[in-house]
């Protein structure tokens, strides 16, 4: 379960900025929400099982979810990295001439296993310049590696080190004046050179899932392979059906590759038939048709992506990762998740996630969003509720409701939000002035 992500001088990140899902210590009018929205570890840690994050737009909501992203994607792919590849793909903060030559800083603290460890590492687009590993047994933090530039230092004492210090040995061995590659995290080299506690981490890293609302392709398949799954596609079925979508069944059927190829138009055809190409689905909706007296005659077969709307298609698609994020207690990051989506479809998704009863297995979902309609005492904690806003240098800050003063009643957070009381909003100009035009 995730605890904490931190991310600095990345995109529009200039000072260190933190998501926590932390619980804090405070109370909600509805006892039932703090029961349900909050996993309880031990006497001193409850997790949240959701967080939303609000802002204006280009404020910073989707470099956050980016950030989080090319985490994960540097600890799975770094050991791959080409020696020659010094383009690792991070971006400082570039309106300050303090931050424009410096590296960036990610950092995120987890639990797995009923075990805290803290990982983070310096980059800069050329070299990792530090990185380090920590675990947290109990109150002190026990030192499993940190790493310098290219030289790794392990804790020389901790048993629990004791892999690190083999593969530091090892590499040595191989090359004592650069044990590892300038662009290559030493996490990644350890997972892959079989360290128990490294190929754990990894694992984490790798089961965290990102999504954008604002398109469906990146998940599509994802779904598409989960319906050769019988139960899965129950499942999926039975979501869509309580989602309220007009749909009664989903066909899908994997094409033959030539089937693929036949809808090409014939120029381009022959180019394509020598590329490995992906599965392709024909994907199918049914719905009761019906009679003068409203009677069900039989089905009406529609074609998913010509005859079904744009917030149906992406509903269905986002289905597959939700499922299969609740199924197995993962953590799911989706920027913009509210695109194409009703309200109160966003509301219903939410909650899928922040009761124990649809999340048994403790699943999390951190997600940006425009939809105030989440902004009530009675549907979110106050520290489920995160704004993002630039400050007069144009750097995006980070911050939670739960650091404001409010009645712990039915205030209207959502018309506050809007009045501009928490920030994080647009300043529009004045546009009528913009744009009048003069009369003859």
């Amino acid at each position: 379960m995730l605890i904490e992500f931190s991310v600095g001088n990345f995109g529009p990140f200039k000072e260190k900025a933190t998501l926590s899902l932390i619980a804090a210590k405070i109370r909600s009018k509805d006892k039932q929400i703090d029961e349900d929205h909050v996993i309880q570890i031990d006497d001193d840690l409850g997790l949240l099982r959701s967080a939303a994050v609000y802002g204006a737009n280009a404020s910073g909501k989707s470099k956050l979810v980016a950030a989080a992203a090319f985490m994960r994607r540097w600890v799975r792919e770094s050991f791959a990295s080409s020696p020659t590849d010094a383009n690792i793909p991070v971006e400082p903060f570039r309106l300050s001439t303090e931050t424009e030559n410096q590296p960036s800083f990610f950092e995120i603290v987890f639990l797995l296993e009923k075990q805290q460890y803290r990982y983070g590492f310096v980059a800069d687009r050329a070299r990792i310049h530090s990185e380090w590993l920590y675990a947290i047994p109990a109150v002190h933090e026990i030192k499993l590696f940190e790493r310098e530039d290219q030289q790794i230092i392990p804790n020389a004492s901790q048993p629990l080190a004791k892999e690190f210090r083999a593969i530091e040995k090892m590499l040595k061995k191989i090359n004592p004046e650069h044990p590892l590659r300038p662009n290559t995290l030493f996490l990644s080299v350890a997972a892959q050179n079989n360290g128990p506690t490294a190929q754990k981490v990894f694992k984490w890293f790798s089961q965290m899932r990102f999504m954008s609302g604002l398109s469906d392709y990146g998940f599509r398949n994802f779904t598409l392979e989960m319906f050769e799954n019988p139960s899965q596609k129950a499942q999926i079925i039975e979501l869509v059906h309580a989602l309220d979508v007009d749909i009664e069944d989903i066909l899908v059927r994997r094409k033959t590759k030539e089937e693929t190829l036949a809808e090409i138009p014939e120029e381009i055809r022959g180019v394509l038939s020598q590329i490995a190409t992906g599965a392709a689905y024909e994907i199918t909706t049914q719905h009761y048709k019906r009679n003068a007296q409203g009677e069900i005659v039989r089905y009406e077969t529609l074609d998913m992506d010509i005859h079904e709307s744009a917030g149906t298609q992406k509903l269905f698609f986002m289905v597959g990762p939700i499922i299969d994020t609740l199924s197995r207690g993962r953590v799911l990051w989706v920027d913009e998740m509210e695109a194409r989506l009703h309200p109160k479809m966003t509301d219903a998704i939410v909650n899928l996630f922040n009761s124990p009863a649809t999340n048994p297995h403790n699943a999390q979902l951190i997600f940006t969003t425009h939809d105030t309609n989440l902004l009530n005492v009675r549907k979110m904690r106050r520290d489920q509720i995160w704004f993002i806003e630039k400050d007069r240098m144009a750097a995006s800050l980070l911050y939670s409701l739960v650091e404001f003063k409010i009645r712990n009643d039915d205030a209207s957070l959502e018309q506050d939000y809007i009045d501009g009381r928490y920030g994080a909003i647009p300043h529009l100009g004045e546009l009528h002035a913009a744009y009048e035009v003069e009369t003859v």
